[in-house]
């Protein structure tokens, strides 16, 4: 089965790995990172929480605790305990917001301020300290990042934080210990990463920069935005090139299959004259072994139905020799492979952890025939396509198609 290109199975990418001060360890994807310095709660726990003390805290079920009985001594022991987890969930909270006036010091450290995002906290450190400019670029021991980073990394809306950090002369083009930059994490984290992003931009950063696996902003911005073509428009005006490669070889058009079934997105990207035949490595994890493979080997990989067919119409050029039959080979694969076994019909899952139904299998087995008349009637001038979709693969890709519930 070939590799996934999820964040958590990026082998050895160094955005996000867990490192803390007990653990030397180095993490193994960019998510673990992410979350290793996350330290807020998740959204709603705290309310069910509350709502169960409450309860606990109360006479038959009765909200409204009844403060006129004598307590017992389970009835103490449960307040203190009570008490205890308050104590505990305030701790994990987010801070509430801290005062504008700059001369009334902040209950938050210089480094809680910048990973809750508080601007007048930040504000209020970095104006108080005789070296801003040395402050403002100082790292943490442990992870090696700046609070440029830990902004980025942790807040989902940094443009203001950002703001003031930047105006104090944060380094744009820091890097932390896995040649990480902010502009690398923005598209990463942030709900709205379009002005984040132009504002490191406007303040230098580098549209190409590399981390660790050879990943400029558009192959984040292509693989992690849930709607990426604005921030891609944005990058690519700013000089960001189109086909920058990876380790692995592979260009942001890659990491866009991978992040969502995208058309309209695929199109303005072979529009822009995107490589759609370039090539890349692909992992069998089976052996270890890697093959290389085009964009139309992704598409099926992923199952991007609509995307596929952009790429079949608008760019024959990822038809190479031996593409389909590879395409068609790696569902057979997949399918074998990762089959849901169930009572009756249901969905099967695919290597790259999706969930295919069977009108998606309908779809691809269309897609598939579809591009074998196209090769057949000369349509697409590729000489061995013919070869390598011939009838007894295309009766087999069919089997295996049809075979899936």
């Amino acid at each position: 089965m070939l590799a996934d290109d999820t964040a958590s199975e990026r082998s050895g990418h160094p955005l996000l790995r867990t490192r803390t001060m007990s653990d030397a360890i180095e993490p193994s994807s960019p998510l673990q990172f992410m979350k290793s310095q996350d330290t807020q709660t998740t959204f709603g726990e705290d309310n069910e929480e509350r709502r169960r003390l409450a309860l606990e805290s109360s006479q038959d079920g009765d909200e409204r605790p009844r403060m006129s009985r004598r307590l017992s001594t389970k009835d103490n022991l449960r307040r203190l305990l009570s008490l205890k987890r308050k104590e505990a969930r305030a701790k994990a909270q987010p801070l509430p917001p801290q005062p504008t006036d700059n001369s009334t010091p902040p209950n938050l450290t210089l480094w809680d301020a910048a990973k809750s995002g508080d601007a007048a906290a930040l504000q209020y450190h970095l104006t108080a300290s005789p070296t801003p400019s040395i402050l403002v670029n100082s790292r943490d021991p442990d992870a090696d990042f700046t609070l440029l980073h830990a902004v980025v990394s942790h807040v989902r809306d940094p443009t203001a934080a950002m703001h003031v950090l930047l105006d104090h002369g944060a380094d744009v083009s820091a890097r932390n210990m896995y040649n990480v930059q902010a502009i690398h994490i923005v598209p990463l984290t942030s709900s709205e990463p379009l002005n984040p992003l132009r504002l490191l931009l406007q303040c230098g950063a580098d549209v190409n920069a590399r981390d660790g696996d050879g990943w400029t902003p558009l192959h984040y911005t292509a693989r992690f935005c849930p709607v990426p073509l604005p921030p891609m428009r944005m990058l690519v005006a700013q000089g960001a090139a189109i086909d920058a490669r990876d380790t692995a070889g592979k260009t942001p058009l890659f990491c866009l299959l991978a992040n969502r079934d995208d058309p309209d997105a695929v199109t303005w990207m072979v529009e822009r004259r995107a490589d759609a035949g370039a090539e890349a490595d692909f992992l069998d994890k089976r052996s270890g072994a890697t093959t290389r493979g085009t964009v139309l080997l992704q598409a099926v990989k992923y199952q991007r139905i609509g995307s596929l067919r952009v790429l079949v119409e608008r760019a024959p050029e990822c038809l190479k020799q031996g593409t389909v039959e590879q395409a068609v080979a790696l569902v057979q694969r997949q399918r074998k492979a990762a089959k849901v076994e169930t009572a009756g019909p249901g969905p099967n899952l695919l290597g790259n952890g999706e969930v295919v139904g069977e009108e998606t299998v309908k779809e691809m087995e269309k897609v598939l025939r579809e591009v074998n008349e196209r090769v057949g009637e000369g349509r697409v001038k590729r000489p061995s396509l013919l070869r390598s979709l011939s009838s007894k693969l295309a009766r087999k890709a069919q089997m295996v198609l049809h075979g899936i519930a």
